[in-house]
């Protein structure tokens, strides 16, 4: 365990539902890509429930197992390529997002990171876009562990960056990233604004929700002081 206050700490962040808003891009590509296997299109709330899985456990938990999983995996990569690619594509940042993390990327006593459900593919194009290059020393994708709520992703940033569990701070708005964060011994923050019931978030291990993203920094001070009461 680590002495308190902390001197430092890893802060990963969920993409989806939590820095950017994506479930109308995601919901789009499921609405085209169901249908060329005779499946309906699923309901937008369907998919929310599944945002931040890795995409073939959130098409299995859809569909089933019985389910051509990899065959559709592979259909909305495609669907969901060819739609980034054009021209008018962006992907919508929550409010104070870009501000909030400009901040933080500066500070010598954080280590960034992401853990999504998102590919690395997604992460390096949403860095781009954003103008975001360097602030994550540690990118953990759904290409790179198993998908939440593992934890797997929680201890490879612990590996890549020198951290212990105990002084990582995981932000999301599912319940998986809270099973994610609590399962790896990191501390879960929930967000009211992206997909998830705060209620569940609650139930599965967040000790605190916060309401927008320009709270992250006030929430951060108390961890580092070892002060973040739920």
């Amino acid at each position: 365990m680590s002495p308190f206050p902390r001197k430092r700490a890893l802060v990963l962040f969920d993409l989806d539902g939590t820095l950017v808003d994506g479930q109308h891009s995601v919901q789009a590509t499921f609405e085209a890509v169901f249908p060329e296997f005779g499946y309906p299109a699923p309901a937008r709330s369907e998919v929310r429930a599944i945002i931040g899985r890795s995409l073939p456990q959130a098409i299995a938990d859809m569909l089933g197992d019985e389910a051509p999983v990899e065959a559709i995996t592979e259909a909305y990569k495609k669907h969901f390529h060819a739609m980034r690619a054009g021209d008018a594509y962006t992907e919508a940042l929550y409010d104070d997002v870009d501000d909030v993390m400009r901040r933080l990327a500066k500070r010598d006593d954080l280590v960034l990171g992401t853990a999504t459900g998102k590919a690395l593919r997604g992460i390096h194009w949403l860095i781009d876009q954003q103008g975001w290059q360097g602030f994550f020393a540690t990118l953990q994708a759904a290409d790179t562990a198993e998908s939440k709520p593992s934890p797997e992703m929680v201890h490879n940033a612990c590996r890549e960056t020198g951290m212990d569990p105990d002084d990582v701070i995981v932000f999301g708005d599912s319940i998986f990233d809270m099973q994610m964060a609590v399962s790896a011994g990191a501390t879960a923050i929930g967000v009211s604004y992206g997909y998830g019931d705060p209620g569940n978030l609650r139930q599965t291990g967040a000790i605190r929700i916060i309401d927008g993203f320009a709270e992250v920094e006030g929430v951060i001070a108390a961890f580092l002081e070892g002060a973040l009461n739920a």
